[in-house]
């Protein structure tokens, strides 16, 4: 079992008084109006016996706004670690939201328009 624990702060949303490049824990992001910024820590402990370097095993961290179940356009990681921070997604994902309604948010939405493409939920 991994000890894990998260903090998230809300940034803000940008608007027009929100001008300029910011910086949140060393990244950088500039604000455009409507966007909105979450900034969180995420740490944790590998198992008793589990390498140091992670190479056994990964696990995958969903960020999902609730109030739509969609997961945000990008999310930016990034390790004080040798540990790596991989971006992107998994078709397991699917798998996830399909078992886990109240992950339902994790899926990729497809259409019929264009085989394997994908949109986000309306």
């Amino acid at each position: 079992m991994i000890n894990a624990s998260v903090t998230v702060d809300m940034l803000g949303v940008g608007t027009d008084g929100m001008e300029g490049e910011r910086s949140y824990d060393g990244v950088s992001y500039l604000p455009s109006p409507g966007d909105a910024f979450v900034g969180g820590h995420l740490r944790w402990t590998p198992p008793p016996g589990a390498a140091t370097d992670w190479e056994d095993g990964w696990f995958v961290l969903l960020v999902i706004d609730k109030r739509v179940d969609l997961k945000p356009p990008m999310v930016i990681g990034r390790s004080d670690s040798s540990v790596r921070v991989v971006q992107g997604s998994d078709g397991v994902l699917n798998e996830v939201a399909e078992k886990y309604p109240w992950l339902r948010g994790a899926g990729d939405v497809r259409t019929g328009r264009t085989p394997g493409s994908a949109v986000p939920r309306p």
